[in-house]
């Protein structure tokens, strides 16, 4: 079970907001003690049976949670890209099924589930028979662009059809 929660908010921190109302959510328990792995990844030391991931960007935040590993990524697509930071990024091969922001996205969601040292041209994602292909077969992954940003999920497992929008502003703990 893979739930992704996505709100507007000018507020890094309402990643944290979004991830605690997906856990009470889900799970019916207040969020746990966050702990970071020595490259930084946070996880729930407390609940291992718990996965999840944040991420923010250009005014948007998102969490997702599951009971499998689990990567979000989500990036504005009004920012500028120089052609140095594709060529870092992607692998030509990868550029003919799928766009930067793309790709971006989808190794973030990677990293995030592998806690691997940085190294986006060395993962490979492939697009054919619209499927997305993951480095590791045993993962899904799956787009959700919206205007003006691109998401991402990988999980181990089924993904959701679709990201669920929240009101920030309405969440009470």
């Amino acid at each position: 079970m893979v739930k992704a929660y996505s709100a507007l908010s000018p507020l890094r921190s309402d990643a944290y907001r979004l991830l605690e109302y997906a856990v009470r959510e889900i799970w019916s328990v207040p969020c746990p003690e966050i702990a970071r792995s020595p490259r930084g990844k946070p996880y729930f030391p407390s609940r291992p049976d718990i996965f999840f991931s944040i991420s923010h960007s250009g005014g948007r935040v998102l969490a997702a949670v599951a009971d499998v590993p689990v990567g979000c990524d989500v990036q504005s697509t009004a920012v500028p890209v120089k052609q140095s930071v594709v060529a870092r990024v992607c692998r030509p091969e990868e550029l003919e099924g799928l766009g930067f922001f793309d790709l971006w996205t989808l190794k973030e969601c990677w990293l995030k589930i592998t806690d691997l040292p940085l190294d986006m041209r060395g993962i490979v994602f492939h697009a054919g028979s619209g499927l997305i292909v993951p480095p590791d077969p045993a993962f899904s992954a799956r787009l959700y662009p919206s205007n003006g940003f691109q998401t991402a999920l990988v999980a181990r497992g089924d993904l959701p059809k679709e990201i669920t929008e929240l009101d920030i502003l309405s969440l009470h703990f």
